[in-house]
């Protein structure tokens, strides 16, 4: 929106900005969230003194964990876990090697170690009972002979939302073997790179206007063993 802006236009939308950030001050507190929503866990994703100010209120004390390397902190605030990291799009820009895998990877671990971690709804765990089950049922209407591994692969993606439900790389890779689909040099899925591959590629293919749903559920269905995206 900025960026077509006069230098005239950017004063004012700047001055404008400042008008409403001193006006919402006194909403722009963590104890009116607290209070109204009694929330488990909550994410604040800004530079610290932003932060620091939004907390003021709440006399959070000293981080139960902090990475400064990161700029992540975490305070226990009554029963809530208060996660502070980076804004997305400056996690984008750092020049170091805290990008979005790391923090990732961190918050997991810091839901995993203080009990506020929840699995996947519905997730289909990587385990030849769970792909024998699935191939038993939805998988027998997937047919190599009039499918292509991408058709079959919406095809598992869309039912799987249907479901509400994901399920990991290494899974689909049993599903698609499974029902007799092979990658083009022979051969089987193994759930490496190249299977993340394929499915970059897939979204990339769907992800254009006339395709958001099927560009979106790929996006959602399948995962790393890790529970992070699959993807990107």
């Amino acid at each position: 929106m900025r960026a077509g802006m006069s230098c005239e236009e950017r004063k004012a939308f700047k001055q404008m900005h400042a008008i409403v950030k001193n006006a919402s001050n006194t909403i722009d507190d963590y104890a009116h969230f607290e209070k109204l929503l009694a929330p488990d866990v909550v994410f604040i994703t800004c530079e610290r003194k932003d932060c620091d100010r939004y907390l003021s209120n709440s006399h959070p004390g000293e981080p139960i964990f902090r990475d400064d390397s990161a700029d992540l902190r975490v305070f226990k605030i009554g029963k809530a876990l208060v996660v502070n990291i980076p804004h997305p799009q400056g996690i984008m820009y750092r020049h170091d090697e805290h990008k979005a895998e790391f923090y990732a990877r961190e918050l997991r671990s810091i839901l995993e170690r203080n009990g506020t971690f929840l699995p996947m709804k519905n997730e289909f765990l990587a385990d030849d009972k769970m792909a024998k089950e699935f191939l038993s049922v939805f998988a027998r209407r997937l047919d190599p002979k009039q499918l292509s591994t991408r058709d079959a692969v919406v095809e598992i993606a869309l039912e799987l939302r249907k479901q509400d439900a994901c399920m990991t790389v290494p899974m689909l890779c049993k599903v698609l073997n499974g029902a007799g689909f092979h990658p083009n040099y022979g051969g089987q899925y193994e759930g490496g790179r190249g299977s993340y591959r394929m499915l970059s590629w897939f979204y990339k293919y769907y992800n254009r206007p006339e395709h958001q749903d099927v560009a979106k559920a790929i996006a959602e269905a399948f995962k790393k063993p890790n529970g992070a995206y699959a993807y990107e």
